[in-house]
């Protein structure tokens, strides 16, 4: 198992375990006063991590981690129950719990990628349930999308009623069991003797999957509202000062905002009655697992059935700090058709304190002077 161990010192140190399974960093690797990262690798195994510290130990020990590597399972794994209406591919709330622990593993688990297939029984044409199947995959896909899982981790799958399933166990359903090593196919459910044990067959063939397809996942670098170089040029990320730098596009003031890690220009508009957040940005936060369903005030009402937010839909930025003025849970509404990133007005800067905006030097400035406290309205 290849185990690398990273410091927050930025050193980076690699080894391969035994073939009794033992490894070991010593005390030239081993730094005062770091925190580690241990990743551990082994194709065709789960990848697992942990965490060590040295801060704070004043005296030499030996520090002891151990770790267990799952194997990757071989075929697709059936997930717990989830039910579609006939002929309709919406997630229906009640299965919603049966994606939890998925979703646990793929946070937990943030290099894996994963394929969600459906399946139908064999009734209907084999197009229409092809078709079908896809759409209920999807429909999964967009819905771990809105608890923070990056899309591209995701694959949506549709294979219609073309793999017949192969129990691994003995399943009971509706009061019929059936044996383990049973291939439900056609020919067997046709033999069933009663309508209710062949429709409870039916309903073990239409289930949903899931198959780890790699784990070496790489979050990718997000590029959501980079900044205009010619607008912002020597203006650091987060200035200390209580003033920050205005630029001007097409007779705008543009003002530097950083709102969960992310920096955005944002058009500063007198009059505005609130902060506008563009669709497009917001989309990228919600792909990016920036922003997830519980951002949003209206919670899952906020997104539709293809994974898209709502227009005007009200959503709680975690962390947006200008200049040197940081608020948690500020709301913003997302807007539609909007080609800036942000949109503020006067209102808006207000809940950051007291400020000015000095024309001559194009500067907005905080009264420093004023108490800073987090407004109540703005909790989630």
């Amino acid at each position: 198992v290849t185990v690398t161990m990273i410091g927050s010192d930025g050193t980076t140190v690699e080894t391969k375990t035994t073939n009794e399974g033992m490894y070991n960093f010593n005390k030239r690797q081993v730094n005062k006063n770091t925190s580690y990262d241990l990743k551990l690798d082994k194709e065709g195994f789960l990848p697992v991590s942990g965490k060590e510290t040295t801060v704070g130990r004043e005296s030499s020990t030996d520090l002891v981690l151990n770790f267990k590597l799952d194997p990757i399972p071989p075929t697709p794994i059936p997930l717990p129950e989830i039910r579609f209406e006939l002929d309709s591919h919406r997630l229906q709330e009640q299965y919603k719990d049966s994606l939890n622990d998925l979703i646990a593993t793929m946070k937990d688990k943030p290099s894996l990628v994963v394929e969600l297939g459906s399946h139908t029984d064999f009734r209907a044409d084999a197009e229409y349930n092809d078709t079908l199947s896809l759409k209920r995959a999807q429909s999964i896909v967009d819905y771990l999308v809105t608890q923070g899982i990056d899309r591209d981790r995701l694959v949506a799958k549709g294979y219609g009623e073309r793999l017949p399933r192969t129990l691994r166990k003995d399943i009971t359903i509706d009061g019929y069991t059936f044996n383990e090593g049973t291939t439900l196919t056609e020919e067997y459910i046709k033999g069933l003797r009663s309508r209710k044990q062949r429709e409870a067959a039916h309903q073990l063939n239409r289930r949903t999957t899931f198959k780890i397809l790699r784990t070496d996942y790489v979050p990718k670098k997000d590029k959501v509202a980079e900044i205009d170089s010619t607008l912002f040029s020597g203006i650091e990320l987060n200035p200390e000062e209580n003033k920050v730098k205005l630029a001007i596009k097409n007779e705008n003031y543009i003002i530097l905002v950083v709102a969960n890690g992310v920096q955005l220009d944002a058009v500063y508009s007198k009059n505005s009655d609130a902060i506008y957040l563009s669709f497009d940005v917001a989309m990228k936060f919600l792909k990016n697992a920036r922003i997830t369903v519980d951002n949003f005030i209206q919670g899952e009402a906020a997104i539709k059935e293809d994974g898209t937010i709502v227009e005007n839909a009200e959503v709680s930025i975690d962390q947006v700090r200008i200049a040197n003025k940081e608020l948690e849970n500020v709301k913003m509404i997302v807007s539609y058709n909007q080609e800036q990133e942000l949109i503020i007005g006067d209102s808006g800067l207000k809940l950051f304190g007291d400020f000015t905006i000095d024309q001559e030097n194009d500067e907005l400035i905080f009264d420093p002077a004023t108490p800073f406290e987090q407004p109540g309205q703005q909790e989630k």
